[in-house]
């Protein structure tokens, strides 16, 4: 029985990998990733390097201007850090998009076409809506989470992996964000940290987008829910309640943490509430229509 539960996830996975829609996605992704990387090499490392051996060529007043230099860092050219160009703005102002495009239509387009009839055939229903909630919940983690890991081997091959000099005031993490030790003393566990939080925040948005499925009119409407909801939610508690502003998932799923203060136990309340909002959703859209046994 387990071993059918499975091949009906790695089937729903693999359908997921053979759609163009999720390449685009991580084409779309990994091409931002890469540029901020190489972007930054160019306008900001070459340009800081070639400032260093200025300062390393006069033979006066060296060592004090040598003092005012300071090394660029790995995050300063990772797609989730840098702050200096608009390519982390776009992606996580797109976050919630892009982790539902790839597969978040599956089910409403599966039902409404027949194939999830022949699947009942040859498998329980229960099964099925499980294997693909969790080919769901992968699917979104992966499409987010790639581009970013991505990001940070391209800034890996760009930048020295050494944190952010906090004297420098080009840090976008302040003393008091979330794991400030490790963006300034451990860079690369910073962002791979991050990368794991954003897989899971990837997972849940497309989960979302899977569990309302059921309740729109069409494909495009499912899809495109947890980007407006995110973008409206945002909008209005930040005009609205300051207090509840670290609540808001669109806000801390950005590594940068520009204008943030929520800890880590907010991380995990929040995720725990959506999984349990998109669980509840699912269960009773699929309740329903009648589609467990």
């Amino acid at each position: 029985m387990f071993r059918k539960k499975l091949l009906l996830i790695k089937l729903e996975i693999k359908k997921c990998l053979n759609k163009k829609l999720f390449w685009f996605v991580e084409c779309f992704g990994c091409a931002l990733a890469v540029i901020t990387s190489v972007m930054t090499y160019i306008k900001i490392y070459i340009p800081n390097q070639e400032r260093r051996l200025i300062i390393l060529e006069e033979t006066e007043n060296r060592w004090m201007m040598y003092h005012e230099w300071f090394e660029n860092g790995i995050l300063e050219g990772w797609l989730g850090c840098n702050v200096f160009l608009p390519y982390n703005v776009v992606f996580f102002l797109l976050f919630p998009l892009l982790a539902t495009v790839p597969y978040g239509r599956s089910l409403h387009y599966e039902l409404n076409s027949g194939y999830a009839k022949q699947i009942f055939v040859k498998c329980k229903r229960s099964d099925y809506f499980i294997s693909k909630y969790i080919a769901v919940f992968f699917s979104g983690g992966i499409a987010v989470g790639i581009p970013l890991l991505v990001g940070l081997v391209t800034s890996a091959c760009c930048l020295p992996a050494v944190g952010t000099d906090p004297l420098s005031l080009r840090a976008s993490v302040a003393y008091h964000n979330l794991w400030s030790d490790l963006y300034f003393e451990k860079p690369v566990l910073y962002a791979l940290i991050y990368i794991m939080v954003d897989f899971v925040y990837g997972g849940l948005f497309a989960c979302l987008a899977l569990a309302v499925s059921g309740w729109c009119i069409n494909g495009f409407i499912a899809v495109t829910f947890p980007f407006v909801l995110n973008t409206a939610f945002t909008k209005v508690i930040s005009i609205n309640s300051v207090n509840m502003y670290s609540y808001v998932a669109g806000n801390f799923i950005n590594p940068a943490q520009v204008d943030c203060s929520h800890n880590f136990m907010t991380v995990v309340v929040v995720a725990f509430f959506m999984f349990v909002i998109c669980t509840a959703i699912y269960w009773i859209n699929n309740r329903k229509y009648e589609l467990f046994t």
